[in-house]
């Protein structure tokens, strides 16, 4: 599995990388989206994600880890994710509390740890 990391560690900003499904998923379930309106082949998606690789410029609104998916699978970077939560802020709000104590698991740790290091 190719992904970006970005910041699924808390929030230090990880690479593009190359991981087995089962760390990727962590324990939850994966959902595959398919975009039958890809303008490559499996083949060009696979090239271009691989060309990709250790590159570590992720920024959440600007080059995430959608924006990558559909750089690779249109050539075009972009986040309908982004454009609905800028569109719609009090709905993105409401997202981020409903799904707090996911959010809440993944950064609070990495809190923590800076404070005993601070």
């Amino acid at each position: 599995m190719i992904h970006y990391a970005g910041m699924c560690g808390g929030f230090e900003t990880g690479p593009i990388e190359i991981i087995h499904l089962s760390r990727f998923a962590n324990g939850r379930q994966v959902r595959v989206r398919r975009h039958s309106q890809a303008c490559f082949k499996p083949e060009v998606v696979l090239e271009r994600a691989l060309s990709r690789v250790g590159e570590s410029r992720y920024r959440l609104l600007t080059n995430n880890c959608e924006h990558f998916c559909y750089w690779c699978l249109f050539g075009k970077p972009e986040s309908p994710q982004v454009r609905e939560a800028l569109a719609h802020p009090i709905k993105a709000i409401k997202l981020m509390a409903l799904h707090w104590p996911m959010l809440a698991s993944l950064y609070f740790p990495v809190i923590r740890k800076r404070i005993a290091f601070n």
